[in-house]
């Protein structure tokens, strides 16, 4: 079963998951300052119809997804539409929109850190139970590929214009109760920031030190 095939309703007798909405997830995170580059290319969709999924994702979530890797130096990578072959016995298989997972590059996803999901135009719930299977599924992958065990694994669910942040720890997946709209540019930039900051520390306290 691939990955959009999840949703809220059925995650929990899926993957044993329970998701839990909860007010202020995510707080007290410093906003970070978006470059010119992202406000032209911000400007410039303006120019674009973008009520089609695929706009919004060429014209917000790409270039917003791109300045948070480029913000953090590319200690970070982002994968777009690309297979992520987990458990088939869990139906965590198929391909998944975004992921961030820590550097370098390869030819396949690698320590995940984030997954992301794109819903659909005006209605993130649409897009929960796939970003809930993404955030397992990393979480499974880190735990028997690399032996890394993270506290928990992040995940995010947009329409490109509306910014939904969730935290998978242990069974519960938390799902902030307040998107946050792309006016509010500096705070999203700011949670991916601080989110990616956050996984990467734990995988460097994770990784055993050379003699």
């Amino acid at each position: 079963m691939p990955y959009h095939n999840f949703t809220y309703k059925n995650i929990r007798s899926k993957l044993g998951i329970t998701p839990e909405v909860v007010s202020d997830l995510l707080t007290n995170i410093a906003p970070a300052s978006p470059s010119e580059w992202l406000l032209q290319a911000l400007e410039n969709a303006t120019y674009m119809y973008d009520r089609s999924e695929m706009a919004r994702r060429e014209l917000y979530i790409a270039p917003i997804l791109i300045e948070v890797i480029k913000t953090v130096h590319r200690r970070a990578v982002l994968y777009s539409q690309i297979e992520f072959e987990v458990d088939a016995s869990l139906h965590l298989t198929g391909t998944v929109d975004y992921v961030i997972t820590a550097a370098p590059m390869l030819l396949e996803i690698e320590r995940p850190v984030i997954g992301i999901a794109e819903a659909k135009v005006d209605n993130l719930q649409s897009g929960y139970g796939q970003c809930i299977a993404e955030m397992v599924a990393s979480r499974i992958h880190n735990e028997r590929v690399h032996g890394l065990f993270l506290p928990q694994i992040y995940g995010v669910v947009t329409d490109g214009l509306q910014w939904q942040f969730m935290e998978l720890r242990e069974n519960v997946a938390y799902i902030d109760s307040q998107p946050i709209g792309i006016a509010e540019l500096n705070r999203i930039l700011g949670i991916l920031v601080w989110m990616i900051e956050t996984q990467l520390k734990h995988i460097e306290e994770a990784t055993p030190k050379p003699n």
